[in-house]
């Protein structure tokens, strides 16, 4: 009996920690937004379809490496910000031609006859990896619902399962 009591621990315990790690991973997720309210890690970017007007799979997380603006070069395909209807969304389109406005600024000419500043082109496209179904998983954790029911309500719920638990245990003493 004592060998299964201790067993039965040792499983919740490791589920519990596995289940923080989660939830601290999630949580800096949610702290790493950038001014495009994209999930950015120094040179990496995560995004979710729903902050893209690409036409992957639905459900699918793209994970981009922000290249530096001399790394890329005429007829290379990139991705970058774009706006659609006061929601910034990431697009994909090919360079024409890249001019240098002065030592700090250049500007992008795409096959769309659109001009963006350097600082709104991420990366090539090559240097993409696509997961499919994860985004889903992401779209939901990172949501104030969805981080409300699977990260606070559980840690809450914990909390005051060991807080009965301790009282109980106090008043059988």
């Amino acid at each position: 009996m004592i060998v299964g009591d201790r067993m039965k621990k040792i499983i919740i315990g490791t589920l519990f920690t596995i289940y923080l790690l989660f939830t601290l991973m999630i949580t800096v997720f949610l702290m790493k937004y950038n001014s495009f309210n994209v999930i950015e890690f120094k040179d990496i970017l995560i995004v979710s379809m729903n902050k893209t007007s690409l036409k992957y799979h639905r459900g699918s997380l793209l994970i981009i490496n922000k290249a530096n603006i001399d790394e890329i070069k005429e007829n290379d395909e990139v991705f970058y910000y774009t706006a659609d209807q006061h929601k910034v969304l990431i697009a994909k389109d090919k360079i024409v031609s890249i001019e240098n406005v002065n030592d700090s600024e250049k500007t992008v000419s795409l096959a769309n006859s659109k001009k963006y500043s350097k600082d709104y082109i991420i990366g090539k496209v090559s240097d993409m990896v696509k997961i499919p179904l994860l985004g889903y998983l992401l779209m939901a954790l990172t949501s104030k619902i969805g981080y409300l029911f699977f990260i606070l309500l559980p840690i809450l719920s914990f909390f005051f399962i060991q807080i009965y638990l301790l009282f109980r245990k106090g008043k059988k003493a």
